[in-house]
């Protein structure tokens, strides 16, 4: 059986604080084309809408250099 929500996209926030964060939504954007990214400089923060395996991956990536 399936998780429920399994397959849904999600909405997540992820601070962003070592790295620029056009690089980090590029970066991303690239990793995973089927993902949605935005980005807020005001608060640092990462904006994705993603599916949840897709959000795992993110969680894995290491902050850019």
């Amino acid at each position: 059986g399936e998780t429920p929500g399994e397959n849904q996209e999600k909405l997540m926030v992820y601070p962003i604080q070592q790295i620029d964060l056009a690089t980090a939504v590029q970066t991303l954007q690239e990793a995973l084309p089927g993902a949605r990214f935005s980005s807020d400089p005001t608060a640092q923060t990462l904006l994705a809408w993603a599916m949840p395996w897709e959000h795992e991956t993110i969680g894995q990536l290491p902050p850019l250099p």
